[in-house]
């Protein structure tokens, strides 16, 4: 079980966006927990489809797998586009296109990588990939994460927060053509 900086070669040491926050363990929480991430991840100018999907399965099995006293979850949210060119530290986590050699990436080629790290207070309960029934309504969120995401894994925390952090990353692209954040339209500002 790892680190995701050692496992992945994401470094966080200077993020371009970080966002982090604790939510209560409840359904409503790891909602509004997925709702606050894209909606930061959107703001800041990225494609939220895959980010999206990746923070609602990590909180959701926060949620259903941890019921303690304390009730709640912390999620942190890192973009890193330090390896977006010129193989810095998350170009492992990019891909060729969006290297240094290329003039423009194109609005499909990534140009940052995301961290999502959802940590709770139950270390017993690590996530496992698991094969479930046709008819199981549930048990396919980690196998979802483990196909979406570029890496995944979870480890211990240290006193005096206790439980496990369970991290995955996955390159982001830019929501509009060009690496815009936003699209402009002639004539308005």
């Amino acid at each position: 079980m790892g680190n995701p900086q050692a496992a992945s070669g994401f470094q966080s040491g200077s993020p371009v966006h970080e966002f982090s926050m604790h939510f209560p363990s409840s359904p409503q929480g790891a909602r509004l927990a997925r709702r606050l991430a894209t909606s930061r991840l959107y703001q800041w100018g990225y494609n939220t489809d895959v980010p999206a999907l990746l923070v609602g399965e990590l909180v959701a099995n926060a949620v259903e797998h941890c019921h303690t006293e304390r009730g709640e979850f912390r999620l942190r949210v890192t973009v890193d586009a330090t390896g977006s060119r010129g193989g810095g530290a998350a170009s492992t986590l990019i891909a060729p296109e969006a290297s240094a050699t290329s003039a423009a990436p194109s609005a499909t080629a990534p140009v940052a990588a995301l961290l999502v790290e959802v940590a709770d207070a139950c270390g017993e309960h690590r996530p496992r990939l698991q094969q479930p029934m046709e008819d199981a309504e549930s048990g396919r969120g980690m196998l979802l994460v483990d196909v979406l995401a570029t890496a995944w894994d979870s480890y211990e925390n240290k006193a005096p927060d206790r439980g496990k952090t369970v991290w995955c990353t996955c390159p982001l692209t830019r929501q509009w053509p060009g690496g815009s954040a936003r699209p402009t339209v002639p004539g308005r500002t």
